[in-house]
């Protein structure tokens, strides 16, 4: 309960902060965001002796590619450009294959 307690005090935090700060820094809204996904390293140990080793390795792929979307979100990398695809769709593309890994997990070894 208390990690859940927690994501909810940042998530509250985070909605008064755009509230008061509406154009902050996309970086920090997205480290927020990071920061409130990798909570869970706290409970590792549980998570570990009750899911199944692979099980664990999708949750912890899918937290690497959603952080490395975050990091492509937050920095806008000039270098992704293209006259087809920008930033912005690359994430979207992190951020479901991110998902997906998410829901293999859950679909595979938790249903």
């Amino acid at each position: 309960w208390t990690i859940l307690g927690i994501i909810w005090l940042i998530a509250i935090s985070g909605i008064l902060f755009k509230l008061i700060w509406f154009h902050s820094p996309r970086w920090l809204s997205t480290a927020l965001y990071i920061l409130m996904g990798w909570l869970i390293i706290f409970a590792i140990v549980p998570l570990s002796a009750n899911l199944a080793t692979n099980g664990l390795i999708l949750l912890i792929a899918g937290g690497i590619i959603y952080t490395l979307g975050g990091i492509i979100y937050a920095t806008k990398p000039k270098w992704l450009e293209s006259k087809y695809l920008g930033f912005h769709e690359v994430f979207h593309l992190f951020i479901l294959t991110g998902s997906f890994t998410h829901f293999l997990a859950v679909y595979s070894y938790l249903i």
